[in-house]
């Protein structure tokens, strides 16, 4: 066994007594549908500002918007980009989860001596999934913004942001997995 493979199944066990805890299960589920709703809507702010500014809808009617857009996301699963975008979702709320509770792990323990340095390569770690996630809706949106488009063009854009997606999963996955390799869970153990 690799020492990478080592610090997956440490990470993953990090994971799971994270979570064990309430409040970390409570933090990642407030997260989970905003970052959903965020890597829905990325590329798409302007028409969900839009429907929110418009003064003809009730407010009811905004709110039902936001969550069926959040819900239809669900009804889409047997599409690779659907799954993608809830996949990395919630990649990344654990990733935030685990952030949350190295810093929490970190501050009892001088953040000056080695925690600074981890926590800036975590957050860049971090950034650079996210990132992945980003220039996924955007690659698409442009391919498909010429004058003419075709079955073929549009094909190419689906897989190109697919495969961007998925590289994003890769990537917050391994950084959430070595995140959580390298934090202390000797105050979870009780």
């Amino acid at each position: 066994m690799t020492k990478g493979n080592g610090d997956y199944r440490r990470g993953a066990q990090v994971l799971l007594h994270i979570l064990k805890k309430p409040s970390y299960v409570l933090l990642g589920i407030s997260m989970y549908p905003l970052l959903l709703w965020l890597f829905i809507y990325l590329t798409n702010l302007n028409l969900f500002l839009h429907v929110w500014r418009e003064t003809s809808l009730a407010t009811i009617e905004k709110w039902q918007f936001l969550l069926g857009s959040i819900t239809n996301v669900f009804t889409r699963l047997p599409d690779p980009l659907a799954t993608s975008i809830v996949i990395f979702a919630g990649l990344a709320t654990l990733n935030i989860v685990t952030l949350v509770y190295t810093l929490r792990q970190r501050s009892k323990v001088d953040i000056r001596s080695s925690g600074g340095a981890a926590t800036v390569a975590v957050v860049g770690s971090h950034c650079m999934a996210c990132g992945g996630a980003i220039l996924a809706p955007v690659i698409t949106a442009l391919s498909g913004s010429g004058a003419f488009i075709s079955a073929a063009r549009a094909n190419t854009a689906i897989f190109v942001s697919l495969s961007i997606n998925l590289l994003a999963i890769m990537v917050i996955l391994h950084a959430t997995l070595k995140l959580a390799s390298r934090a202390d869970i000797s105050s979870l153990r009780n």
